[in-house]
């Protein structure tokens, strides 16, 4: 039974971040609509659609302030409170990296590009359109990597698609994520001229690097300060090593990455 939920907060991702926390799903489990971005005197406000199969606990609110989860790229989604690192965190899934992929999930159907002939079309069209609009020469191509959904646009001005702090790409790719209708589920990776794809690449030498320089002094190393997404990929890398370990500390936006000697 299809059912739905309203949600408002400070911004649309609050608002978005929030449902998925009270319904305990994933975005690959509900249907996004954006009924209001928010503004400076007014809130965001995102109906989820989702067929009903458990139980909602009652003691959830679909209005908190609270950031909920550290599975955002933009960092105006802050924690409350200090909290250390968790399993949570460590396979947080907001945004899918190829080659990269904790495997938390059930094991699911295979994707075919047929599967997503016609959402790739609607993709296309809306992101040719939205460059046009900015004046912007683009190319979008899409591919099926690791069953996921690739979508990457390239273009002479990437800036105006990354945004300050990635936020035009993070929004890019949950509007991706409402184009889908009906019972397409599917995992999605949004990217403007490989810059994820680059990212993920020089925090990969970065936390093999560091984790270099905790083995030899046997002293911890503490990384710069990163959002969500960064942290992750610097968990899921060292995540295998014998000799270090990493866990997250402090309080958004300054939160960081120690990689501590096992020993």
């Amino acid at each position: 039974m299809k059912k739905q939920l309203e949600v408002q907060d400070k911004n649309v991702e609050s608002a978005i971040l929030s449902g998925l926390n009270t319904l305990n799903k994933s975005r690959e489990d509900v249907d996004i609509k954006i009924i209001c971005q928010g503004g400076m005197f007014k809130k965001a406000k995102v109906i989820l659609s989702y067929e009903e199969n458990e139980a909602i606990n009652d003691n959830q609110t679909s209005t908190t302030e609270e950031s909920i989860s550290e599975k955002k790229v933009l960092e105006n989604v802050s924690d409350t409170e200090k909290i250390e690192e968790t399993d949570e965190e460590k396979m947080s899934e907001d945004y899918i990296i190829p080659d990269q992929e904790t495997k938390i999930r059930k094991p699911e159907k295979q994707l075919i590009k047929e599967d997503v002939l016609e959402y790739c079309s609607r993709a296309k069209e809306f992101l040719t359109e939205l460059c046009e609009s900015f004046k912007i020469t683009s190319d979008v191509n899409t591919d099926i990597v690791d069953n996921t959904l690739v979508i990457n646009v390239n273009t002479d001005k990437p800036d105006v698609l990354i945004g300050y702090k990635e936020n035009v790409l993070s929004a890019l790719q949950n509007l991706l994520y409402s184009l889908r209708k009906g019972r397409e589920r599917f995992r999605l990776n949004f990217d403007v001229n490989n810059y994820k794809k680059e990212k993920v690449e020089k925090l990969k030498n970065l936390a093999l690097t560091s984790a270099l320089k905790c083995e030899e002094t046997n002293r911890n190393v503490h990384l710069d300060n990163m959002n969500a997404f960064d942290r992750r990929i610097i968990h899921t890398t060292l995540q295998d090593s014998t000799t270090v370990t990493t866990k997250s500390t402090g309080v958004e936006p300054n939160r960081h990455v120690v990689i501590m000697p096992k020993n």
